[in-house]
């Protein structure tokens, strides 16, 4: 299996390492495992669309 590291799948998503990390703790990345105590190995070919996050509308919402 072909993997990435978080940088990498940080920078093909568009995200943050920050992101990245806490999408694979929650088990959001399909395919993705723990190597060690602070390494993930993430598929090569995981799909953005698997770690896509909920947009709120914040239109409706005022500021006081």
């Amino acid at each position: 299996m072909d993997c990435i590291t978080v940088k990498q799948a940080a920078e093909k998503w568009g995200h943050t390492i920050r992101r990245v990390r806490q999408y694979l703790e929650n088990g959001r990345i399909d395919g993705a495992e723990r190597f060690g105590n602070h390494s993930w190995m993430i598929p090569k070919d995981a799909k953005r669309s698997a770690v896509a996050g909920y947009k709120s509308n914040r239109t409706d919402l005022t500021r006081k």
